[in-house]
């Protein structure tokens, strides 16, 4: 499903920006955005709002209890207002509906990853989402099994290879097989922010111990909002990513642009 595809992933604490990087590839360098947690989010939309809704509605009187999981503040302010089956979104914009849906999106897309298989989400994402295009960014890359989409491209074992070359043992370089396309991985970590999601935090310690990140992005939430601040620090950012790995912008000016099947020539 990935042969000579170029593919951008991004891991980090939920709410840290993934997306907000993730747009400006898309905008900018003709990345198509695919999510693995999107068909899990359309699926619950399909089957379990009044599910999830009863079962909030049913521990009304015991949120503060609940705040392991839950957000306490969002879970109190969920509750001083009347919600319908109709207000539940599992892909709403609402800062205090998301905190209060995550946890249910996240056993959902546990529970079936328990019965179908480890990476029924991820094959699910390339099959539907993926299928047609050539540069693909991954938003949320936030489980163990979807780190090895990065472990089997060719890109770690060129890293590897490169470190043995200026070692003067290339000779001594195991035999790892790898499959053709590229690939890589970024971490995006912003300041102060916290996440209770256990399998992230496993995620991220897995992918650091694998060298599988290629670049950090670091965002600041000190940095005012107005006048474009926030936007030029990340822009700063990309602009040292897309020089150092060498990608490119569309040209515009054809009819059928030429492909990008490499990210790591430069």
């Amino acid at each position: 499903l990935l042969e000579n595809k170029v593919l951008i992933g991004l891991c980090g604490y939920g709410k840290s920006g993934k997306d907000t990087i993730a747009k400006t590839f898309i905008d900018n360098y003709d990345f198509h955005r695919v999510a693995f947690a999107d068909n899990i989010k359309i699926e619950m939309n399909k089957h379990l709002k009044k599910s999830v809704l009863d079962d909030l509605m049913g521990n009304r009187e015991n949120y503060k209890s609940n705040s392991g999981y839950f957000d306490p503040e969002a879970y109190s302010r969920f509750y001083n207002r009347n919600y319908t089956i109709d207000d539940i979104d599992f892909k709403t914009e609402n800062l205090d509906l998301k905190k209060i849906l995550r946890p249910y999106i996240i056993w959902y897309g546990e529970k079936l990853r328990e019965i179908n298989g480890p990476y029924y989400w991820v094959n699910k994402a390339f099959e539907i989402d993926a299928a047609g295009y050539d540069k693909i960014i991954l938003s949320d890359v936030r489980r163990a099994k979807e780190l090895e989409v990065f472990e089997n491209s060719s890109s770690l074992k060129k890293r590897r290879e490169e470190m043995f070359l200026h070692a003067g043992a290339i000779s001594e370089m195991p035999n790892t097989k790898s499959k053709n396309y590229s690939s890589l991985l970024f971490y995006v970590s912003q300041l102060g922010l916290a996440d209770s999601d256990a399998l992230t935090h496993e995620c991220i310690r897995i992918a650091q111990e694998k060298w599988l990140f290629d670049y950090n992005f670091f965002l600041d939430p000190e940095i005012p909002e107005g006048k474009d601040y926030r936007k030029k620090a990340m822009n700063y950012q990309i602009k040292k990513v897309v020089d150092k790995f060498g990608i490119s912008k569309p040209d515009k000016t054809l009819n059928f642009p030429g492909k990008q099947t490499s990210i790591l020539d430069a």
